[in-house]
């Protein structure tokens, strides 16, 4: 049986002029919380600076360790002696 996730946060009716609604954590917050954006209509990314901030130090953290990883591995490969 599939585990239960979490349901996403709903979109408000409304938002005042000059906020923006984050997807991420589902709170609306003003404008200068959401970093610029050239691509989007509005001109500001979808997820707000917080949340970005969290997504970018777990990629961080998961990159860092997945390095650490391959640097075990190749250093174990290396230590091997070669049989004749």
């Amino acid at each position: 049986m599939p585990a239960k996730s979490t349901p996403r946060p709903t979109r408000p009716e409304t938002v005042k002029k000059g906020h923006k609604w984050c997807p991420r954590c589902g709170q609306v917050k003003v404008h200068d919380l959401f970093a610029r954006n050239k691509a989007s209509n509005d001109g500001l990314y979808s997820i707000c600076k917080a949340c970005e901030a969290v997504d970018r130090k777990a990629k961080a953290d998961a990159k860092k360790g997945a390095a650490v990883e391959a640097a075990k591995l190749k250093r174990t490969r290396s230590r091997k002696a070669p049989t004749a």
